[in-house]
């Protein structure tokens, strides 16, 4: 039975999609278009809160600007009767977790990677971390294209010199930990300032754990894994892939270095796994 209103302001409720501990998502259209699209609402609960709301209004003006094949597309934001609303891309289909465990073949991993490396690639143009990636957020439509969501922690490292962009406001400081303690980069963990590096570590246990079928860090606890990813060397991935090309087995290595300069750029690898995928 259908447990949630029919419209929410100018949206027409279709579906609920699912939640978090911030916000609903819901399936729904914009009369008389009946183009199907995702609304995510935030929790009335949270309006008031400045820095909940602050991150959610930071997601939409990151998302305004990253219109990319990889990227989830940014459609509408705005407020209604005092809650707030982000309307995006529909994408129908299943999160990059639902592939972890399945024997990937090499030009399939190569092919997810460089599209997510693709995604990346903008964003660190524009001066952007992710600082959130994992397999939940990134979205598999039904022809396998892959995009990343969830700019919500998104910070700039460099000032982009585009007025547009003074709207993505930093509502956290160094010395605060954020993201996913699984997929941190050493850094993160430490909480020091971050760079598009940081992504591409957190990319790089993406990768290992698609083609391992397991996470290069096995510790149980947050701060065990935080200890481990900071400290721990990672496992080479030819213990449990040998057949993968040698040329992937490194650029894996490279992108788990826990020293931030020695990791490939997303160019790079977007680069390297784009002829792998071929």
């Amino acid at each position: 039975m259908k447990s949630f209103p029919s419209f929410f302001g100018p949206y027409q409720l279709t579906a609920f999609l699912g939640s978090g501990a911030t916000s609903k998502v819901y399936r729904a259209t914009r009369p008389p278009d009946s183009t199907e699209l995702a609304l995510k609402i935030l929790s009335p609960a949270l309006t008031t809160a400045d820095e909940w709301l602050r991150r959610f209004q930071r997601e939409a003006s990151v998302m305004r600007r990253l219109q990319h094949r990889n990227i989830v597309h940014f459609l509408d934001f705005g407020e209604c009767d005092g809650v707030w609303y982000l309307a995006m891309e529909l994408v129908n289909g299943s999160s990059l977790r639902s592939l972890v465990g399945q024997r990937l073949h090499p030009p399939a991993l190569a092919k997810l990677g460089a599209q997510l490396a693709s995604g990346l690639e903008a964003a660190h143009q524009l001066g952007l971390v992710h600082r959130d990636l994992k397999p939940e957020n990134v979205l598999l439509t039904r022809d396998g294209i892959a995009k990343i969501l969830d700019w919500g922690l998104a910070r700039m490292y460099t000032r982009v010199p585009e007025p547009t962009l003074d709207t993505v406001n930093d509502v956290t400081s160094v010395g605060m930990v954020v993201g996913p303690p699984r997929y941190m980069s050493p850094e993160q963990t430490l909480g020091q300032t971050l760079t598009p590096a940081s992504d591409l570590f957190s990319l790089g246990l993406c990768l290992f754990e698609l083609a391992a079928r397991r996470h290069p860090f096995q510790a149980t606890s947050t701060v065990e894994v935080m200890a481990e990813i900071r400290d721990g060397a990672a496992p080479s991935l030819d213990r449990w892939r040998p057949e993968l090309p040698s040329s992937f087995h490194q650029l894996i290595a490279r992108m788990l270095n826990k020293n931030p300069e020695q990791r490939p750029s997303a160019t790079e690898v977007y680069s390297t796994l784009r002829a792998l995928s071929a």
